[in-house]
């Protein structure tokens, strides 16, 4: 049972690392242009 929760939780926290990363890549795209880093 232990082992169960364990991965449930790992799982919990790779997703929230994948949205996160998908926030950080998407201010990234939005904010990039802003500050003159892709002109």
């Amino acid at each position: 049972m232990k082992l169960l929760r364990n991965r449930a939780f790992a799982g919990q926290l790779a997703l929230l690392g994948g949205a996160l990363a998908l926030v950080a890549v998407a201010a990234g795209v939005v904010e990039g242009p802003r500050a003159g880093l892709w002109a």
